[in-house]
């Protein structure tokens, strides 16, 4: 393709990620299925977040199409995986709308594992980025890297659940605990790898302080509250504590 057609496509799937909701509205959503809402799902406020990552998208759609101060080796490396991101947010909310969850992990997964390539590459040539692209480029992709690093596994939940899982009693607490873990460990690993990103760190906190809200709605909490509770120190530790003052093991790491 070539570098004109490359700005394009990321244009235009930046405005259809934006326009992606109204669209789906139209086709029938059913996001609020409560027979698909285990108790580790994120408050609603939280996913006011959708709004932050939609609205930068399109502001460097726009900015990448007209700006002279570009930088065209990055955005030459990272036109076709972000493109698909922002296409894979349609699909996600048209599978999500159908109640098709285990296709929204599917496609949720697919969508982090590219932002992880994109964020990767920017972080190589942050020195590079001027300062619109630092904000509408490098804060988008952490935002929403930091999003997916937990949302992922509570959409594993939102599938589990709906697919017969029960939230409810022993063994609700077990494998809802079971997630928490995992999203932490998931945290944990692509905050080193990300080079303890501000940004993405604290939307990592963003997403797990709106699990610890969303519990609050909820009976039989106690465990999980206390799991939510303990990942948010955690990420707090892991995330801005000097690097002198972590665990050695964690040090070897970084």
């Amino acid at each position: 393709m070539s570098k004109l057609s490359l700005r394009i496509l990321v244009f235009i799937t930046a405005l259809l990620q934006f326009m992606g909701p109204v669209f789906t509205r139209l086709l029938g959503q059913n996001f609020d299925d409560p027979k698909s809402s285990p108790k580790i799902i994120p408050a609603g406020y939280t996913f006011a977040i959708w709004g932050v990552i939609t609205f930068l998208a399109i502001a460097y759609g726009i900015y990448q199409l007209f700006g002279k101060s570009l930088n065209k080796t990055l955005h030459e490396k990272i036109s076709i995986p972000l493109s698909l991101v922002y296409i894979s947010f349609n699909l996600w909310l048209l599978a999500s709308a159908k109640n098709w969850l285990m296709v929204t992990v599917i496609i949720f997964v697919f969508m982090f594992l590219l932002l992880t390539v994109v964020f990767k590459e920017i972080l190589k040539q942050k020195q590079k980025l001027n300062k619109i692209e630092n904000v509408i480029l490098l804060s988008q992709i952490a935002i929403y890297t930091g999003w997916c690093t937990v949302a992922i596994f509570a959409n594993t939940a939102a599938a589990m659940n709906f697919y017969g899982c029960s939230p409810d009693g022993t063994f609700g607490t077990v494998w809802q605990s079971l997630i928490l873990l995992a999203a932490l460990c998931n945290s944990l690993y692509f905050i080193f790898e990300f080079n303890r990103s501000k940004v993405y760190i604290v939307t990592i906190l963003w997403a797990f302080v709106g699990v610890f809200f969303g519990l609050l709605a909820n009976t039989e909490i106690a465990v999980l509250a206390i799991l939510t509770i303990s990942a948010i120190i955690i990420v707090l530790i892991f995330g801005f504590l000097p690097e002198n003052k972590l665990p050695l093991f964690y040090r070897k790491a970084l």
